[in-house]
């Protein structure tokens, strides 16, 4: 959500930090070692529960999707 604020609305430094801070808290907590996302995660981080939905795996998609062309400038 913030990436894409970030890259089409406004150029606030707020944006851009809080999707830094998301994407690598995704990264660091989201994923199993077996690479499946985790549903759910506690704020610190801890895996509360494993699901498979497309749903989520998606945002999660979305979300680096938008990262990376902040980052790069192209997806």
């Amino acid at each position: 959500m913030f990436a894409p604020l970030f890259n089409t609305v406004e150029k606030r430094p707020e944006f851009l930090e809080a999707a830094v801070s998301c994407v690598s808290f995704l990264d660091k907590h989201g994923y199993a070692t077996d690479g499946k996302l985790f549903y759910t995660v506690t704020r610190e981080g801890r895996p509360l529960r494993m699901r498979r939905y497309v749903y989520s795996e998606a945002f999660a998609s979305i979300a680096h999707a938008a990262y990376q062309f902040w980052n790069t400038g192209r997806i």
